[in-house]
This record gives structure tokens, C-alpha cells and sequence, in this order.
């Protein structure tokens, strides 16, 4: 197993929420706001879910979709918060402000592949497979959560 990246989640939230002004915060400020995820096989949701349960609390997911900028305009117009890998973070995203998760109970993105030379049961085809594409191998990537230091 070969690690992609490690990329921190980042909480959006609209630019007239009370927390806008901070650049980091602690996961556990977050209890009693509403979330918009992906579903919840989602490894963005299965990143958030992990690292809420940490922190001593279940997100309310309210509103669920993978689109990083519709996600960004719902935040925009007040509707929910959302945690967003830094590396997804959309482009243009006006009327939003980003911070830092922080502390023991902080979330972060682990993407990692596999890469097989042969297949498993030679088929027609035995030519070695070639790397993935690491923007084309999102498929193989999955959610962890690790602690960060303070």
C-alpha cells in the first residue's frame, strides 16, 4: 500500500457565522452545528464521523452531496457548515471563510493505492498494469483519521 496524501480537513463556514472571524478551532466547538457531507459511505463523512465520535459527539449531517462547490454555495447562504479536505477546497469560494480543525480530535485525509503489476488470474490480457493516474485513482482512495499534535 502506497500513501498518496495526507490532507487536513478544513471546516467552511459562511462568512457572517460567529466562528468566521477564527482561523483555528477545536472539533469539539462544532456539537451543535448542522453539517453538509457526502453520504455515508463517503470517506469525507467517514473522516468526520470518526473524528467527531473522538471529540465525544455524532455530527447532524442535514444535507449530503460530493460536489465540493455546491457544498460551498449551501455554506455560503447559511445552510449548514461543512469539513473539506484542503486539497478539494473549491476554487472562488467567496462569502465562506476557512479554519484549521485543531487538537487531539482533529481529522485528516489519508489517500492511499494499491498498485498490482499482474492480475490476480491471468485473463487474455497479461500485460503488467500500469500506475493509476493518482487524479483518475479517487476510487482507490480511502478516509482515515489520525490525531494532530496541538
Amino acid at each position: 500500500m502506497t500513501r498518496l496524501a495526507t490532507d487536513p480537513l478544513m471546516l467552511m463556514v459562511p462568512a457572517h457565522h460567529q466562528l468566521a472571524s477564527r482561523s483555528r478551532i477545536e472539533i469539539t466547538r462544532l456539537r451543535n452545528e448542522v453539517f453538509i457531507s457526502g453520504t455515508a459511505d463517503d470517506p469525507n463523512r467517514v473522516a468526520l464521523a470518526s473524528a467527531c465520535a473522538r471529540a465525544g459527539f455524532t455530527p447532524q449531517v442535514a444535507f449530503e452531496t460530493a460536489d465540493y462547490a455546491a457544498t460551498a454555495s449551501m455554506v455560503r447562504h447559511g445552510f449548514a457548515v461543512a469539513v473539506v479536505p484542503r486539497l478539494a477546497w473549491p476554487a472562488g469560494t467567496h462569502g465562506v471563510a476557512r479554519l484549521s480543525l485543531r487538537g487531539r480530535t482533529a481529522a485528516s485525509w489519508r489517500g492511499t493505492s494499491r498498485w498490482h503489476s499482474e492480475p490476480a488470474e491471468p485473463g487474455p490480457d497479461h500485460r503488467a498494469t500500469p500506475p493509476p493516474d493518482p487524479v483518475l485513482a479517487s476510487s482507490a482512495l480511502k478516509a482515515a483519521c489520525k490525531t494532530e499534535p496541538e
